[in-house]
């Protein structure tokens, strides 16, 4: 199945890609120091939910679980109705950094890799690889290497990898935070374009509150740390495609960020109290 065929079958397997966090506890093995203290909410099959929040407030945690890189201490995290056991090839993730892109290998062989670690003989995972090439906007690229990319085309080859292995569940922390202002709000409207013909469940983990209203269909504010959990989800009812200088733009992003500081300034009030 090429890149764009599975994005257009998405829909076809409704519930394999949500997500379900069941009051869930996270400590490190340090039971006193919680990172997340019954952390529950849950994302559609199809959504793009973003989770935002103070620095330190649990949300890579959060993604890691899903992504099955750990486990919670209690409670339960599911993803498409089975309990998350480890990683596994429903999900895939996106990271910040392109340190996860091989050096040795073409952009096509990067993105063919996976797929043939699993078997899949060179002609049909070569297709796929450059049909998801194409779909992020890297044909005409196949055969160059990493070192020869710029770091929005990098991104853009470690999202074609998640692509080519037709996951309902994509998980990305911070994928854009290491380019550059211009770069990063091309590939913001170029993710939000993509993530209506790929349909696809999303969860994005960000701080910054303008890309969590460009890209979300809801945003998950959560508490500052530690023991942090969901603090208000908003959904986002603006039209697509969204404007940043839009005045209702504008006005989501003062309630987020007054919501934010709000609960930054409750937990330094918190450690005052603890002082004295």
């Amino acid at each position: 199945m090429s890149a764009d065929g599975a994005a257009s079958s998405r829909a076809e397997a409704p519930g394999e890609g949500r997500i379900e966090f069941r009051n869930v506890d996270f400590d490190f093995g340090i039971s006193d120091a919680p990172v997340l203290r019954d952390l529950s909410f849950e994302v559609g099959s199809g959504e793009f939910f973003v989770l935002l929040g103070p620095s330190g407030c649990g949300k890579s945690t959060a993604l890691n679980l899903i992504a099955g890189f750990e486990s919670p201490t209690s409670g339960a995290v599911l993803a498409g109705g089975r309990r998350v056991q480890g990683a596994g090839r429903d999900r895939a993730v996106i990271f910040q950094d392109s340190d996860s892109i091989y050096g040795w290998l073409t952009v096509l062989d990067n993105v063919a890799f996976a797929l043939r670690v699993v078997g899949v003989g060179e002609k049909e995972r070569r297709s796929r690889a450059a049909a998801a090439l194409k779909l992020v906007g890297l044909q005409g690229h196949e055969e160059k290497y990493p070192g020869q990319l710029s770091g929005g085309m990098k991104q853009r080859t470690q999202l074609a990898r998640a692509l080519v292995l037709d996951s309902p569940i994509l998980l990305m922390d911070e994928p854009f935070a290491a380019l550059d202002a211009q770069t990063r709000s091309i590939l913001q409207d170029e993710m939000v374009q993509l993530s209506i013909r790929m349909r696809r469940t999303v969860l994005f983990i960000t701080h910054d509150i303008s890309e969590a209203i460009l890209l979300g269909d809801r945003v998950g504010i959560m508490r500052a740390g530690p023991a942090s959990a969901i603090k208000e989800i908003i959904e986002i009812r603006l039209p697509r495609p969204r404007r940043r200088s839009g005045v209702d733009f504008g006005e989501l992003y003062e309630r987020i960020a007054q919501s934010i500081s709000d609960e930054v300034h409750s937990a330094l009030r918190r450690e005052d109290s603890l002082l004295e």
